[in-house]
């Protein structure tokens, strides 16, 4: 992504949202249903969905919109 911050990184996706073991996603999900976030995986960003989020022992850091980027490791 060219060093973008976190913050202006947008994934809008029209169904669910699976974030797979061990990885790592940068920026703000607009999951359409269901965004789930997979043991081990982590996220610098916001996760929203419709319908549900769920984190299943996942380090998830939140940003607010004036905070420089920084990198997020597990």
């Amino acid at each position: 992504m060219s060093g973008a911050p976190a913050k202006n990184i947008f994934w809008q996706v029209t169904d669910s949202v699976a974030i797979g073991t061990t990885a790592h996603l940068e920026g703000i999900v607009l999951g359409k249903t269901l965004v789930a976030v997979n043991t081990g995986a982590s996220s610098n960003g916001r996760l929203f969905a419709q319908t549900a989020v769920m984190l299943q022992m996942s380090p998830s850091r939140q940003l607010t919109l004036d905070e420089p980027f920084t990198t997020h490791s597990s």
